[in-house]
């Protein structure tokens, strides 16, 4: 993921809330607000390279579909030193294997937690 990505990503970041958590959360979580306050926490995320995480984009079919992000564990980092902050894929791409993938490119094969 790059900045160049940031703007796509936070659009993609509340239609995949909207998939998921409609019914479960009120209109006005996914307005164009709520897009921009994410397209600022992207650029922000992003931007900061001290920060030990690592975020991947998924595209099909030359579409941006799917995201993720890990890092440095929050909560006892010395039992599961790595943490899976965030996995969103839109409805289309269940089901393809970008989710595999996705959690692949961002959490290494040591212990972590959700």
């Amino acid at each position: 993921m790059t900045v160049d990505d940031v703007d796509a990503v936070a659009r993609l970041h509340v239609s995949t809330w909207r998939e998921t958590y409609i019914g479960l959360l009120p209109e006005s979580f996914f307005s164009d607000d709520v897009v921009e306050y994410r397209r600022r926490w992207w650029a922000a995320t992003i931007a900061d390279t001290e920060a030990d995480q690592v975020f991947r984009v998924a595209e099909l079919d030359a579409e941006l579909v799917g995201f993720a992000g890990a890092g440095v564990a929050v909560k006892d980092p010395a039992l599961r030193p790595r943490e899976l902050y965030m996995i969103y894929l839109t409805k289309a791409a269940h089901g393809t294997g970008l989710g595999q993938q996705l959690l692949d490119a961002v959490l290494p094969p040591v212990p972590a937690s959700l």
